[in-house]
């Protein structure tokens, strides 16, 4: 009889420096984390990535959302999220990335060595996270346009920042979108 996690156990042991990641199926809300152990107990679900695409390939296991890099734009996109809903319907040897990263269904419960997560050509990122802050812009030694070097999460904090560093003045408040 084969043993339940015999996939897991040679791949790992093909590659000593995946990234092991597992879950336990009794308590699956408790997510997937990353864990030291060799992929051998029945009751826990296993994912195994390469080590350029753990932090990416972690947050995506627990519903985050990854990007990866596109040649032909030079740019990352699309989304791919765990939730996507898409066939695996070409040959890994015959697609291209724009190809794959389109018909993929990416489900965790069926890892393969053909996941874009062991593929060392892919450049996954986690998606930035576009969040709102505040800028203000005065005039400032000559420059009529100038604009405190740092932007705050708060139009009160950029208050305080710029009545503290450059004194009582008129400035203008603008709320500006930032990736993290």
């Amino acid at each position: 009889m084969k043993h339940k996690q015999a996939e897991f156990i040679k791949a790992k042991a093909d590659n000593v420096h995946l990234s092991v990641f597992c879950r336990d199926t009794y308590y699956p809300e408790n997510g997937w984390v990353e864990t030291s152990q060799w992929p051998i107990q029945e009751e826990f679900e296993y994912f195994l990535c390469l080590p350029q695409h753990h932090t990416p390939c972690l947050h995506w296991l627990n519903g985050g959302e990854v990007q990866h890099f596109n040649s032909s734009t030079k740019e990352f996109g699309p989304v791919l999220s765990i939730a996507d809903d898409i066939d695996y319907e070409c040959d890994r040897l015959e697609c291209t990335l724009e190809e794959l990263t389109t018909v993929y269904k990416y489900n965790p419960t069926e890892w393969s060595h053909d996941s874009i997560f062991m593929n060392d050509s892919f450049k996954i990122r986690v998606k930035p996270q576009k969040v709102k802050r505040w800028i203000g812009v005065f005039p400032w030694a000559g420059n009529d346009n100038y604009v405190a070097p740092i932007h705050f999460e708060t139009q009160d904090n950029l208050d305080s920042y710029i009545s503290s560093i450059y004194g009582d003045r008129t400035y203008q408040a603008i709320e500006i979108e930032v990736e993290e």
